[in-house]
């Protein structure tokens, strides 16, 4: 999700400098412009007025294109501005030389070229290099290495990237999606997204869509204990873009969950704790439909009032619609063991929306009269899980393109957050920093950490830092993270001369945390005891890695 933060800049007069005849090639070979005197074109931050900028990640707009990629880059790494100061935007150009080789089908030339990338930052012996590059060019050795037909070197390098940096959940996002999108089968699909629900529960609800889809109700109730619709706590002063409809959304996903957790728990053969789940998904969508209330004064609610109701109740009817499907599938499961095929198909009443997931469900319900429907009735419901599978291979692959916008962009060690609370002297905004807010519930708690310079990867794993470091503070040893968001943030700027721009500012990882003692006997912890993040793990990793501010 986005952010935006608005500054009105003093009027600045600009010179523009002097596009470089070769600046095209360095853009079209990793999607950054052509080093300057002083600058490599990719690592570098800006200041202004006390709010740092850093530079956008441009390679994840960048086409991967084959041959003219390959020969841009080329040209690129001859060009006289690539300086030896400038060694990181050398091996990021032979990088992304890799990635075109790569789209063009050209794996173990790619390899040879990744190599040449990693033996740069082996000379320099830089950690902010093994740290970003390298991990980056593991990530594509292990696509190389799918393509190769080399699994488990695939797996190896795969590992390492996630060894490496185990806190960044964008980082486990890159290798869970390589993981899906090249292995197939589904308890390898399930065993990678379960590894990245500890740290990003978003998974969460993905593993239930999939034990939904694929008839695994037993499975698909348990996860449906551990689903969180809790959004970490936004700032006062800042807008998230979308946050608007994802409230709105989160009535209907709700009742969509609701619905499907009522038909697992009939197909379970809990009978009155599905009809209380479906109770419960009514109760959700009223309780949030409600109208709002007249002001203080008694006066009619406002215009802004109003039109939440509006969009409040058209989400509640979707929301409705939703649960009322899987009302009707649960009640075509019940009378499908009377019926035959040819009067399930015609059924009149039969759900139409996403309670279709289960379909073959209903037809294993139908007792087949004689062989001969036995055999269809087996042709459906095979057709139907084959239709199921094709979707979750289609949800779990991603393209080559998708992939490289993942990859960890380069690091410096000016990159690197400080570890200090937001704000604090005349020097510093509120944008670099941890907080720790209260949430609703009182048994969790918002941490925050924010950086106007850093890469994602260091902001989320300094947020983990600053969640770790809370906890210990509260005596406890351990925490489940109930919910995460991670924010880029936009500065907006304005000037009488300079016109409005935009500039990237950074990125903040939100935190829903619920700290957690580990050897406390609590029975409601055993089912959730997976997911337990431990203190002295995160601080062990990370102790040291982000200086103290001041």
């Amino acid at each position: 999700m986005r952010s935006r933060i608005w500054l009105a800049a003093l009027p600045l007069m600009m010179t523009p400098l002097a596009a470089q005849a070769t600046a095209a090639d360095f853009t079209a070979c990793d999607g950054y412009s052509a080093p300057k005197k002083k600058s490599d074109g990719i690592t570098k931050g800006t200041w202004l007025w006390g709010l740092a900028s850093a530079n956008a990640d441009f390679r994840r707009g960048t086409v991967i294109v084959g041959a003219r990629g390959i020969a841009a880059c080329d040209a690129a790494l001859v060009d006289p501005l690539l300086v030896d100061a400038f060694w990181v935007r050398r091996a990021h150009l032979l990088q992304s030389k890799a990635l075109h080789q790569m789209s063009g089908n050209a794996f173990k030339e790619a390899l040879t070229t990744l190599d040449q990338s990693d033996a740069i930052g082996a000379a320099h012996a830089d950690p902010q290099f093994n740290n970003s590059i390298k991990l980056a060019n593991l990530a594509l050795r292990a696509i190389a290495y799918y393509r190769l037909d080399r699994k488990e070197d695939a797996r190896a390098a795969l590992k390492a990237v996630t060894e490496a940096r185990p806190w960044s959940v964008s980082l486990r996002q890159m290798t869970t999606a390589i993981r899906t999108t090249y292995e197939g089968d589904y308890e390898t699909q399930k065993a990678v997204l379960h590894e990245q629900a500890r740290i990003d529960p978003r998974k969460l609800h993905v593993l239930f869509w999939l034990a939904m889809s694929r008839g695994e109700f037993e499975e698909a109730v348990a996860d449906a204990h551990a689903l969180s619709f809790d959004i970490p706590r936004s700032r006062r002063e800042w807008s998230t873009e979308s946050a608007e409809v994802r409230a709105y959304a989160l009535i209907r996903e709700r009742a969509s969950v609701a619905g499907a957790t009522a038909y697992a728990l009939a197909a379970t053969g809990k009978v009155e704790a599905s009809a209380r789940e479906y109770q419960r998904g009514l109760d959700e969508i009223e309780d949030a439909t409600q109208p709002p209330p007249p002001d203080a004064r008694g006066r009619p609610p406002g215009k802004q009032a109003m039109r939440d109701y509006d969009l409040r109740k058209a989400s509640g009817l979707e929301a409705r619609s939703a649960l009322q499907d899987w009302g009707r599938a649960i009640a075509l499961r019940r009378q499908a063991s009377g019926m035959t095929v040819a009067e399930l198909l015609e059924f009149k009443d039969r759900p139409t929306g996403e309670a279709l997931m289960v379909a073959a469900d209903f037809f294993a319900q139908v007792k087949a009269s004689d062989f001969k429907q036995a055999d269809t009735l087996n042709q459906v419901i095979d057709m139907l899980r084959k239709r199921q599978e094709e979707f979750r291979q289609k949800a779990l692959t991603i393209s080559f393109n998708q992939l490289v916008k993942q990859l960890p962009r380069p690091e410096t060690a000016q990159m690197v957050p400080k570890m200090q609370r937001e704000g604090g002297n005349i020097l510093r905004s509120n944008l670099n920093g941890w907080a720790v807010r209260k949430a609703d519930d009182p048994a969790l708690v918002n941490v925050r950490f924010g950086d106007a310079v850093g890469s994602s990867a260091l902001v989320e794993e300094a947020a983990f830092l600053a969640a770790a470091n809370h906890v210990a503070s509260l005596g406890k040893d351990g925490f489940i993270i109930e919910a995460s968001q991670l924010i880029v943030r936009t500065m907006h700027v304005s000037g009488m001369y300079i016109g409005n721009y935009s500039t990237p500012s950074g990125y903040e990882l939100r935190l829903l945390l619920r700290p957690v003692d580990t050897a406390a006997p609590a029975t409601d912890l055993e089912s959730s005891r997976w997911r337990i993040v431990k203190v002295r793990d995160v601080q062990a990793a990370l102790n040291g890695k982000f200086p103290t501010g001041y």
